[in-house]
């Protein structure tokens, strides 16, 4: 059977599904301890939603964009810019996998480990930003241990972005590598998993 793609908009908050869009010139990547790209094309004419809706559906930071390959689930991410090409009748999206929400997220709540498995301070980390309200893309932080035990303090006047903590813990000496994993669940429900690649 040919491969099929299916492009699936939502809200980047609650996963409640917008619409399901043709897409054209198409192209993503993933990559760990940053965010992969996303571009790709629409044409007014090849969909039956009128403007307006496509503007409501594919509001900039506020949507994300799922890539389904013949049923599975192979990239995720949040929309973060959209141009109309009047001259072409097209719209244009760029978006970054899920791990671009944590380059806008910042640390506001002092957190010091000592001596503490540096899963686990990922862990706390991410957790700590998904406890504000409206803070949660509702990512599965795992409990696990590597093995390495290293001493970090994060002030909160510091407000340093939480991607920027994860990326310097990913570089350090036995560090880790991770990213956000997409797929569906038993029920075709969107989920996420923080993965990290080392350590599973």
């Amino acid at each position: 059977m040919p491969t099929e793609y299916r492009y699936i908009f939502a809200d980047t908050l609650t996963d409640v599904v917008y619409a399901e869009l043709p897409l054209t010139n198409v192209t993503f990547g993933q990559e760990l301890n940053q965010p992969g790209q996303f571009q790709g094309q629409m044409l007014i004419s090849d969909t039956r939603e009128s403007v307006y809706s496509i503007n409501d559906y594919t509001i900039p930071g506020r949507t994300s964009i799922y890539v389904d390959r013949s049923g599975t689930i192979v990239w995720g991410g949040i929309i973060w810019a959209r141009q109309y090409d009047s001259n072409t009748q097209s719209i244009g999206f760029q978006a970054r996998e899920f791990e671009s929400y944590f380059e806008k997220r910042r640390i506001l709540t002092t957190y010091t480990a000592s001596g503490v498995d540096q899963l686990q301070v990922a862990k706390a980390l991410v957790d700590q930003i998904q406890a504000v309200p409206s803070g949660s893309l509702n990512i599965t932080v795992p409990n696990l241990t590597s093995g390495v035990n290293i001493t970090r303090t994060y002030n909160d006047y510091e407000q340093k972005p939480l991607s920027e903590a994860l990326y310097e813990l990913s570089r350090a000496n036995n560090g880790f590598d991770w990213n956000i994993d997409v797929s569906y669940d038993s029920n075709y429900n969107f989920t996420k998993y923080l993965e990290y690649r080392d350590w599973e």
